[in-house]
This record gives C-alpha cells, sequence and structure tokens, in this order.
C-alpha cells in the first residue's frame, strides 16, 4: 500500500467515526496496522485533575479475545491513569492544542521515559517502547486524544511516518468538529421530538413530498384508528382523493411559507372521516421555520396537526391540583370550560346550581389569573400532554 492509499484509508474511517461509535474502533485499528502500532486508545482527558481514561482500544494481540482487551482499559482506568505523567508534562509545555502530535521525545528523553514508573508497569509487560496522542478536540473541561503504542523491537517512529500523521492530524481536528456539531444537533432534535411526543393531540413533521419525518404517539394512535387518514409507502395521505390533494396542497403551502419565512393566517383545516360513529378528524398543516428545517429535520418540512374531537381531554384533576392550586370541584369546571361547555352545561354536568358554577369559576379565575373563559380554556388547553407524561 503506498503512502496515499494508506493517508485515504484512514481518513475514510476517521469520519466514517464521526456519525458511529463504531467508526472510532474502525479508525483506531487502521492506525495501528498502517503504522505498525501494538495499541491504540480513544483518551478523554480531565482538564482539571489531569487524569485520563481509555473509551475504546484496539490491540492486535487480543483481537480473539475482547476479554483480556476490556480487562487492559480497566486495568488503566483504575490503576495507571493517576501516576501516568504525560497529561501533566504536556499542560506544563503548553503542547496542548487541536490537531497537537506528541511524541515520545515531546515528552522527555527517552532514558527519562523509560525510567518511568507508568512505563514500568504499563509498557514493559507488553514489551512497548514508543507512543504518541493526536489531540483531536480540546473543550472547556476534557480533550479527546487518540494514543498509541509501538513495540520495542520496532524502535522509534521514523521521520517519513511522522510526516503522514501531521497530514492526519488536520482530518481529525476537522472530523471531531463535526461530531461536536452533529451531537449539538441531536441533542435539539431529540429534545424537540420528546416535547411533540408529549402533546396529547396528533402531531407530524411532513416534507415537501408528504413523507413522515416523525408522527409522536398520540398521531400514530389516530392514523391507526383511522378509516379517512393513513401512511401509505411512508406518506401521511387521505383515502379520499379529493381530501388528499387538499393535504398535499396544505402541505406544500406550509413548507413554502416555512421557506419563505412568512406565516399561514389562517390555516385551511380539512375534515377526514374518523372511523364508525365518531366525529370527524381535523387535520391542518402550519409553517416550520427554515432554521428549525435546517437543525432539526434536515430539509424543508413542516407540522401536521391531527386533532381527534373524540379523545377525553388529557389534563388531569391532579395537574390542576399541584399548578393552580385548585380544588377537585373548581378543576374539574375549569376542565369543562376547556372542553367547551358553558356554565349552564358544566352545572347540569356536575349536579351543580348555576349559582355555584358562577361562584367557583370566579375563584378559578383569581387562582389561575384568567378573567374570560376563552381564556381560562386556552389554558387548560395548553397544558393537554399526554397521559403517559404527567
Amino acid at each position: 500500500m503506498t503512502p496515499d492509499q494508506k493517508i485515504i484509508e484512514i481518513v475514510d474511517s476517521l469520519y466514517l467515526g464521526v456519525s458511529t461509535h463504531e467508526g472510532d474502533s474502525d479508525f483506531i485499528k487502521k492506525m495501528n496496522g498502517a503504522f505498525g502500532f501494538s495499541l491504540g486508545a480513544k483518551q478523554i482527558v480531565n482538564l482539571v485533575d489531569g487524569t485520563s481514561q481509555f473509551s475504546d482500544a484496539y490491540a492486535k494481540e487480543y483481537e480473539n479475545n475482547k476479554n483480556d482487551l476490556r480487562s487492559l482499559v480497566s486495568f488503566y482506568n483504575s490503576e495507571l491513569s493517576s501516576i501516568n505523567p504525560l497529561p501533566t508534562i504536556s499542560f506544563e509545555k503548553s503542547l496542548v492544542h487541536d490537531g497537537a502530535i506528541m511524541y515520545s521525545e515531546s515528552f522527555m528523553p527517552i532514558k527519562d521515559w523509560v525510567a518511568t514508573q507508568y512505563f514500568d508497569e504499563f509498557f514493559v509487560p507488553h514489551g512497548w517502547l514508543d507512543h504518541l496522542a493526536v489531540i483531536a478536540q480540546v473543550g472547556p473541561q476534557s480533550l479527546t486524544s487518540f494514543s498509541f503504542t509501538r513495540d520495542k523491537n520496532r524502535g522509534l517512529l521514523p521521520d517519513n511516518e511522522k510526516y503522514l500523521l501531521s497530514i492526519l492530524s488536520r482530518h481529525i481536528v476537522q472530523a471531531y468538529r463535526i461530531r461536536s456539531k452533529l451531537q449539538g444537533l441531536r441533542l435539539d432534535r431529540d429534545a424537540a421530538w420528546l416535547a411533540l411526543d408529549a402533546q396529547a393531540y396528533g402531531v407530524a413533521i411532513i416534507d415537501s413530498s408528504c413523507k413522515v419525518v416523525f408522527l409522536n404517539s398520540a398521531g400514530t394512535k389516530i392514523v391507526n384508528s383511522s378509516i379517512g387518514i393513513l401512511i401509505r409507502k411512508g406518506q401521511l395521505d387521505c383515502t379520499e382523493n379529493n381530501l388528499s390533494r387538499k393535504l398535499k396542497h396544505q402541505v406544500s403551502s406550509a413548507v413554502a411559507a416555512g421557506i419563505a419565512k412568512t406565516s399561514l393566517h389562517i390555516p385551511n383545516a380539512i375534515r377526514v372521516p374518523s372511523s364508525a360513529g365518531k366525529k370527524s378528524l381535523t387535520v391542518f398543516a402550519y409553517p416550520l421555520r427554515m432554521d428549525c428545517n435546517t437543525q432539526v429535520v434536515g430539509r424543508p418540512a413542516c407540522l401536521v396537526f391531527l386533532c381527534d374531537p373524540s379523545k377525553e381531554l388529557g389534563v388531569s384533576i391532579r395537574v390542576l391540583n399541584k399548578l393552580f392550586g385548585l380544588t377537585d370541584t373548581e378543576a374539574r369546571v375549569a376542565i369543562n370550560i376547556a372542553r367547551g361547555m358553558s356554565l349552564e352545561q358544566s352545572a347540569i354536568h356536575l349536579s351543580h346550581s348555576l349559582a355555584t358554577s358562577r361562584t367557583v369559576v370566579k375563584r378559578v379565575f383569581s387562582k389561575t389569573d384568567t378573567s374570560r373563559q376563552s381564556e381560562l380554556a386556552c389554558l387548560i388547553l395548553s397544558l393537554n400532554f399526554d397521559h403517559e407524561y404527567r
């Protein structure tokens, strides 16, 4: 294998490691093979106390015995990390920065290196001599590096291989900057997914072709029980052709509004058959801002709300007790108003007089800092989370 081929293969495995944990192992393995290293490890160094931990490792001698390799990693983390002088020396000599490559002689002369307790307890038993570390990423509290050891009988790393490693270091830094960005985006996306999944009404994220990017738990239940809406070949669709056309037009308009950063002042809701004997579902699309599309979805998309009027309001009396200090009676009146009942209807439903209901609702207004029934209904509906999340 030529030096160029060697670099290309290692760089490929490095960028694979950006998105998969397995990729780190593959990168370490290829580095070991290309440069004749005995042990390669991904290392996390604590910048506060200077200790380090191996988080991933590969050694050819342990290729067929993963338990022994895990034992070696565990031994380093529990017994040797505290006596490894290299992190402290690298800080003292100001060697630490993204992309830095530190060889044995970067830290200390070889004669001093072989006299350390760390060398005696970790390197000597395995016949290792030379070592190097490549810093992938320096954060506020820790740094990520890749450390490698080399057999004593292979001697010190030659200059031509040091040159190849200097080329690789730039890719290592770039790959881990990409990884940090992706991890942040994944956290944003996962938080958004959890928030949407907690809603008691159906919420879907749909791209411009009506492909379902996300469908929350409530939406899944609605689609599975409906005779008028379904997911066909990964796309949200209606069983009736005219409704299908209307849904696609809604989605297209909402996606376009999201790209243009405009709003749909009055979303055109469509009524979709639910199931026998039940009220129709209300379905409407709403724009998703382009920055949300980029960060959370990755392509132009919109929100689609699926509302089932027959579904029980997902706010419990216990929640209103805790949030606003409402009594059980006050909570029941508040929930009835949120369901669209008038005070007269609520009074009949709860076997109260109208005068009692009026007195109760005044107390509810005071405790919830609202002044009108419509305002109270909006407040209660905003708490309409799925039962599993309460």
